[in-house]
């Protein structure tokens, strides 16, 4: 068995999310968290570094242009 990440994820599409969380689960990662746009991510970053999060996945569009 290879080596698994622990994620958060930032996306801010709600019907493309559960999609990408599933693929990354699918390869074996575990998902510590989710946000939907960068304000609320900066928080849940933190918190999800206490989980022993090792990987941050970030949409680079938020649906306004890029961040």
């Amino acid at each position: 068995m290879g080596f698994h990440e622990r994620v958060y994820l930032v996306e801010d599409d709600e019907e493309l999310a559960p999609y990408i969380e599933a693929s990354l689960q699918d390869a074996g990662h575990i998902i510590v968290g989710h946000s939907k746009d960068l304000e609320t991510a900066l928080s849940g970053i933190k918190g999800a570094r206490e989980q022993g999060a090792t990987v941050v996945v970030v949409d680079g569009n938020d649906g306004e242009g890029t961040w």
